[in-house]
């Protein structure tokens, strides 16, 4: 199951999301792996997984939450300014998009 829209870890450690987004089976012995594409930068996301076969399923998921983060967008109002005969003082803003939003 991946979820998003996760908060922060209560004092429990119980995480809550409020956005199911799939619910993927993958075949034993075939694969290891499931890719879910479309996902947004700066959302919490929370993938849980089971065991299953014949004789029922394991009482406990096991869980990992990330917060997906991609590269930053360039900074702006970037000045340079000349401070004397052979130097300048260049400054800039942080990037709009810092990569986590």
């Amino acid at each position: 199951v991946l979820e998003g829209d996760c908060d922060s870890a209560d004092d429990k450690g119980v995480i809550n999301c409020n956005n199911q987004i799939t619910n993927t089976t993958v075949l034993f012995g075939r694969s290891n792996k499931a890719q879910f594409d479309g996902l947004t930068i700066g959302v919490v996301y929370k993938a849980s997984v089971w065991a299953i076969n014949i004789n029922g399923t394991s009482p406990q998921p096991a869980t990992k939450t990330e917060r997906l983060a991609g590269p930053p967008g360039p900074p702006h109002k970037v000045q340079v300014v000349r401070a004397a005969a052979l130097q300048a003082l260049v400054s800039w803003e942080l990037p709009l998009d810092t990569g986590d939003r």
